[in-house]
């Protein structure tokens, strides 16, 4: 496959040691490398999150989400996942990763979320890009608005600046 998009799957017991599955759970030809891939059971019925050992039965779906590397926005496609087989398709080819449905319009990038079971969410949370007008740019604190520095500042304890 050349310049492809693939996803592949790994299996812990202990968050030390990891053992590839055979296979790949998906790639889209053209679409470049993909970075942060997010894969999650959705709820075709229900309003509230799913934890993510929720994987297979009637009302449940998997979003599949990757960074592209190319041109920095993150796209996400719903499918199917066969878990015996380790693989996720999608349910519209022609709204594939990449392809159809984007996730950030250029707010953020390299999204990825985390299940809450005490809420029954899933939170989301990423790299925002912040600096010059109309441009993306990655540095940090040196490129961010005043009143992001202000509202970083009462985050970490500060009085924004308002001394």
């Amino acid at each position: 496959m050349y310049h492809a998009g693939i996803a592949l799957v790994y299996k812990t017991k202990d968050f030390l040691t990891y053992e590839l599955l055979p296979g790949i759970l998906h790639a889209v030809q053209g679409t470049g490398m993909w970075e942060c891939v997010d894969f999650y059971p959705v709820s075709t019925e229900k309003t509230k999150g799913l934890d993510t050992s929720e994987s297979a039965g009637p009302t449940v779906k998997h979003m599949l989400k990757a960074s592209m590397d190319d041109d920095r926005n993150d796209y996400y496609a719903i499918g199917t996942y066969e878990v015996g087989m380790n693989q996720w398709v999608p349910d519209d080819p022609e709204k594939d990763v990449e392809i159809g449905l984007r996730y950030d319009y250029d707010k953020y990038y390299a999204l990825k979320t985390f299940y809450d079971p005490v809420k029954k969410r899933r939170v989301l949370w990423s790299w925002q890009f912040v600096g010059a007008e109309g441009g993306r740019d990655n540095d940090g604190d040196e490129s961010m608005h005043d009143d992001e520095e202000e509202a970083a500042s009462r985050v970490r304890g500060g009085d924004g600046g308002r001394a």
